[in-house]
């Protein structure tokens, strides 16, 4: 008796791992602590939704005012602050319809900050 396991694109990215690497798109660097930061603009690539209500979830290492634009699959999709604390700002946002059942969907981070950005993670669920 075998088990059919399909291997699945990850559905949490952990920026500061380059366990994730191939997953990474354009506008990251690496910085001295591990993590990696955007100026202006940078993509990464996640596993898609399993189903509608499944929610996009962005852990951003700034706890001052931030812009963060996203776009999933070239669709811009607004986002809410849900958490702030010592040194992370938790965003939420709504999926597109049309990206649920895919196995991977493309998140592009936006930010008019001049200052890098560092982004812990971002993930599906």
């Amino acid at each position: 008796y075998r088990t059919l396991w399909k291997p699945e694109a990850p559905r949490f990215i952990n920026l500061g791992d380059s366990l994730f690497s191939e997953y990474f798109g354009s506008g990251w660097k690496e910085t001295a602590d591990g993590r990696r930061a955007m100026t202006r603009t940078a993509t990464l690539r996640i596993g898609g939704p399993r189903s509608v209500s499944e929610r996009l979830y962005i852990g951003v290492f700034r706890t001052k005012d931030l812009d963060l634009g996203i776009r999933v699959d070239g669709i811009g999709i607004p986002s809410e602050l849900i958490r702030w604390d010592f040194d992370l700002s938790e965003f939420r946002a709504a999926l597109p319809p049309g990206v649920t059942g895919k196995e991977l969907i493309e998140v592009s981070l936006s930010t008019t900050a001049p200052e890098p950005l560092e982004v812990g993670f971002v993930e599906v669920r």
